[in-house]
């Protein structure tokens, strides 16, 4: 399901009530402290595609969009583990876009935030590759698509068994796009004697054909035309 672009929701708002346990403390208190009222706005976060996009971002009242980054930390160092996701707003984006979207079906039971990953899926396919990319494929092409479409609430030993499933181990394995190094390593004695420019054009166009038969037939394939420029 494709959200309207600009479509917000206001955190005090969210499907999940602050006061219903499964909010952290320090996000509660962050939120009500806050003088400003901060919104979920469901696309267009934008540090992808000029923000012509799906994936949900945080924005105070006058529109502002809050930093997202890949697990790092102030000095710039990678975070490790369970820290290795999008982040925003001081938490996990996947964790704060479900607890304002996605109703949970058993608040005892299902604590955790699980991604989907469907192979199957081109949107989320496309997402994880353009985001593992982006984020310097740092951690697992699994850990980065935070859109409510790809979430769901699970139970620790869920998302436990997921994590571990083929169907992860192939999702992870098989999404991103090619990187310059398995690209070079894999080309004939003929093809390594060309430039390091020309090799690098070469491995731009093979994934930008990739993005684009993962698109084929969905409304964002024009405008990731126009916005990717990879050759």
């Amino acid at each position: 399901m494709i959200l309207e672009m600009k479509e917000r929701i206001n955190l005090l708002d969210s499907v999940n009530p602050l006061d219903g346990g499964l909010w952290p403390k320090y996000m509660v208190n962050k939120i009500l402290g806050r003088k400003k009222n901060y919104y979920l706005q469901y696309g267009g976060w934008n540090g992808l595609w000029d923000g012509k996009n799906d994936l949900p971002c945080v924005v105070d009242e006058d529109g502002n969009q809050m930093a997202v980054d890949m697990g790092t930390k102030a000095n710039g160092e990678q975070k490790k583990g369970r820290q290795q996701y999008p982040n925003s707003f001081n938490m996990g984006l996947h964790k704060l876009v479900a607890l304002v979207t996605l109703p949970n079906p058993d608040p005892e039971n299902f604590r955790e935030v699980d991604h989907i990953n469907d192979i199957r899926n081109p949107m989320t396919r496309l997402y994880a590759a353009e985001l593992h990319q982006l984020f310097g494929r740092k951690v697992d092409a699994g850990k980065l698509v935070w859109g409510s479409w790809n979430l769901r609430w699970a139970s620790s030993s869920e998302n436990g068994r997921d994590s571990k499933s083929e169907d992860h181990k192939r999702f992870e394995k098989n999404v991103p796009y090619e990187d310059i190094c398995s690209f070079i390593c894999r080309l004939d004695e003929k093809s390594k004697e060309k430039s390091v420019n020309q090799i690098e054009r070469d491995l731009k166009e093979k994934n930008h054909d990739y993005a684009m038969d993962m698109s084929f037939n969905c409304w964002w394939h024009e405008e990731l035309n126009n916005l990717t420029k990879f050759i």
